[in-house]
This record gives structure tokens, C-alpha cells and sequence, in this order.
């Protein structure tokens, strides 16, 4: 079953908001293309993965101070949060010291 077409702009507002079914709808909307556009940039599924959903943590944790958008699907990609690097940022990325 698919979902009905819906207004980005809408719906962000409701998710800066607070509302969490607007916040579960972006997610099922983004995750999906999030992860075949970050695959090409990292083929590490598992990490893609934890990225991804580290972005909507933060998404969600900073609702209140982000922008209006009416192009949601460009806002996550221009946080930088799909870069390969990020691996190499994590503290167990290269083993124990």
C-alpha cells in the first residue's frame, strides 16, 4: 500500500513541532533514498545504516533550531552526516589503542 502524495513543507513544520507521526513519516519517506544515495559514497551497509539513523536522532534533537524547508529530501544530505569519513571519526574505528 503506498501513501499518499504529501506537502514536504507541511510536514516538516509538523515534525519541527514535535509531532512524532510527522517524524515517522519523514523517516519511511528519506531512509530508503538515504541509503541508496549513501551507498554510493560507502558500501559499508551496517555503517551507512547507523549513520543514517544517527542523522534522524539528530534531526529530531535539533528540530527546534532548524530551517523551514519546503525540499526536505536535500536537507539531510547537506548535513554531512552520509560522509565516508565519519568511520574514521569514530572512536573504535581503528581498533584499540
Amino acid at each position: 500500500m503506498q501513501e499518499e502524495p504529501v506537502d514536504e513543507g507541511m510536514l516538516w513544520l509538523q515534525f519541527k513541532n514535535g509531532d512524532k507521526d510527522a517524524f515517522s513519516r519523514l523517516y519511511r519517506l528519506f531512509s530508503l533514498p538515504l541509503i541508496a544515495y549513501g551507498y554510493r559514497l560507502c558500501p559499508d551497509n551496517d555503517l551507512l545504516k547507523d549513520q543514517i539513523q544517527e542523522l534522524f536522532v539528530e534531526l529530531w534533537n535539533s528540530r527546534a533550531t532548524l530551517s523551514y524547508t519546503n525540499a526536505v529530501k536535500f536537507y539531510p544530505s547537506a548535513l554531512g552526516c552520509l560522509d565516508p569519513a565519519e568511520e574514521d571519526r569514530r572512536p573504535d574505528a581503528h581498533g584499540p589503542e
